[in-house]
């Protein structure tokens, strides 16, 4: 679990994916990691592996796209980000 939000700008977040990341353990897996997320993940104790998925963004996914994840509970609670919100699909209803 991450102590606070790790803000990246739209720019980053447009040509890097690196939002569009798994955490396993301590280990974050990415298509690309800016030098100040890994600065900040380092400084959380977490290791930052960078794979490349290059073929997957062509489609426009990248390596959270590329899960199944079991880990995801629906109806949690989540906290407020500044600036931003959380909305959850109602059931039977598509995340999209």
């Amino acid at each position: 679990m991450i102590p606070e939000p790790l803000v990246i700008t739209e720019e980053e977040a447009l040509t890097t994916f690196c939002a569009n990341s798994v955490v396993i353990g301590r280990t974050v897996v990415m298509p690309a990691c800016p030098r100040h997320v890994a600065d900040r993940l380092a400084g959380w104790g977490f290791e930052v592996v960078v794979v490349d998925v290059s073929e997957f963004h062509l489609g426009g996914g990248s390596v959270r796209c590329l899960t199944n994840p079991l880990d995801v509970t629906l109806d949690r609670d989540l906290a407020r980000v500044s600036g931003g919100s959380v909305v959850l699909a109602e059931e039977g209803e598509s995340a999209a």
